[in-house]
């Protein structure tokens, strides 16, 4: 016949043996402080074969730059003219002066297959730039693509 343990006796050992994990574990000051700041093991974590720096581009801002924001694309060389999604719109600068603005009532989808993500299943989806509308100034403006400027960032953009 099997016989099992009374539950509140199961508790107390799995309390037990949680206490003691969590009592050899080091004392620090804060759950934000660093455990290591040593290299993780480059056999799991192997380093990418060339390093990926975006500069910033047409900005002001000194110090640190701020990277989760919708318009960060903006921000850099690379991505001054591209689209951003803060879905569901689709936000271009056309030029300095011009905010061209979408909203894709019906989004693109794309399903995977047996291959990729299965059957089925949604694999990604899109919203084309169509410019539905634009934002833009009605006077005469000296802008060039260089004249874009970033000179202020805070909490919400």
């Amino acid at each position: 016949a099997r016989v099992c343990a009374p539950a509140w006796v199961m508790l107390s050992l799995l309390l037990s043996l949680v206490l003691s994990v969590v009592s050899a574990l080091p004392i620090s000051s804060s759950l934000l402080e660093a455990i290591s700041q040593d290299r993780p093991d480059s056999a799991v974590f192997p380093s990418p074969p060339e390093p990926h720096h975006v500069s910033p581009f047409g900005m002001e801002v000194a110090g640190a730059k701020q990277t989760n924001k919708f318009w960060s694309n903006w921000a850099v060389e690379e991505g001054r003219w591209m689209p951003i999604y803060p879905m569901p719109y689709v936000l271009q600068m056309a030029s300095p002066a011009n905010l061209m603005i979408s909203r894709c009532h019906d989004p693109m989808v794309v399903y995977g297959d047996n291959s990729t993500n299965g059957a089925e299943k949604i694999r990604y989806y899109f919203s084309p730039t169509i410019n539905e509308f634009g934002l833009g100034t009605a006077e005469e403006t000296n802008l060039t693509n260089l004249d874009l400027i970033i000179v202020k960032e805070g909490l919400f953009g």
